[in-house]
């Protein structure tokens, strides 16, 4: 799902998300981090995570750019399923196109636990 807030709620927001997904029997979504602004660290994460908090009436959870690598494992730990890795050129946007910007997957060793670890209580759910 490409929930589109915060910045460009002119086109969709988390509510309106949220209810077309459980009127199609989706009961969770995962958002995108094309927004404005674009949600690579925990102050970006903590505002979007919020905004679904208060809205949506579904599960849910985020999958932010990793352009800040000291942001990475910051944001694992607030849960995050999955990064959203563009591999595009980029187009000139607001939002994060990082190829060619020189970021690349952190490289992992046997003792790292790392940005990549999967967290299996990460999905969120809205408050009742």
């Amino acid at each position: 799902m490409h929930t589109r807030e915060p910045g460009f709620e002119h086109k969709e927001d988390i509510e309106t998300t949220s209810r077309q997904a459980a009127v199609g029997g989706v009961t969770t979504i995962f958002g995108m981090p094309n927004l404005n602004p674009p949600t690579n660290d925990t102050v970006t994460l903590t505002d979007v995570f919020d905004r679904y908090a208060r809205t949506s009436i579904v599960d849910y959870n985020h999958n932010p750019a990793p352009t800040k690598y000291d942001q990475i494992q910051p944001m694992a730990d607030m849960g995050v399923c999955a990064y959203k890795i563009y591999m595009v050129v980029d187009t000139g946007r607001t939002y994060p196109h990082p190829a060619g910007t020189g970021h690349a997957r952190p490289r992992r060793s046997a003792e790292d636990d790392g940005p990549d670890r999967r967290h299996r209580k990460a999905i969120h759910h809205p408050s009742t």
